[in-house]
């Protein structure tokens, strides 16, 4: 009689376990999805979700990181980022990573709080926030009121306006891309 109960309870155990197993798969599965259907935010979502069950694994953290990163979702990108770090590519996109998201706590610092960050020389990356960020810091913009006015090197009417505003109780930085006069995308961090 032992056995039995025994042998039902290792069957009922491997059952549950081949299922989470199939339910992890399907996380995976949801998780690229909602990347190659451009649904960032999911896809970033869910990697958060599954970040305990793949937290060793590179290939995992480096998609969800870029996920993060095309979502604007930055701290959630940060959690990512700061665990790469086996491989010399993995610290190479961490410090990619983690740059982005330092610039991002710079500027909220100086337009919050009046820092001078003047000093601050930080890699530039291919994501807009940086190039944001270096012109920010060599006042390469113009203020009205409390938006921050920049122009675009490549494209004379491509504008910028960068605020920072209250959302669910936190503060976030508002970008603003506008062609002309007509505002073409909204980028929120």
């Amino acid at each position: 009689m032992y056995w039995k109960k025994s042998k039902t309870a290792i069957l009922k155990v491997n059952l549950i376990f081949f299922l989470s197993l199939n339910s992890f798969a399907g996380n995976l599965e949801k998780i690229i999805k909602s990347y190659k259907n451009e649904q960032y935010w999911k896809s970033c979502d869910l990697c958060e979700k599954s970040l305990s069950l793949y937290e060793k694994n590179s290939d995992f953290l480096n998609f969800c990181s870029l996920s993060c990163l095309k979502s604007g979702e930055l701290e959630k990108m940060g959690k990512f980022a700061s665990l790469l770090g086996k491989k010399a590519s993995d610290r190479k996109n961490s410090v990619y990573f983690l740059t982005i998201l330092y610039q991002k706590k710079l500027l909220l610092n100086s337009i919050l709080d009046k820092a001078d960050i003047s000093f601050v020389k930080l890699p530039k990356t291919n994501y807009i926030l940086s190039d944001i960020f270096i012109k920010y810091v060599k006042k390469d913009f113009t203020k009205r009121k409390n938006v921050y006015l920049f122009k675009d090197d490549e494209d004379p009417k491509i504008t910028y306006k960068l605020s920072v505003q209250k959302m669910d109780g936190e503060n976030k930085l508002f970008l603003k891309t506008f062609k002309g006069k007509i505002l073409i995308k909204t980028r929120i961090y």
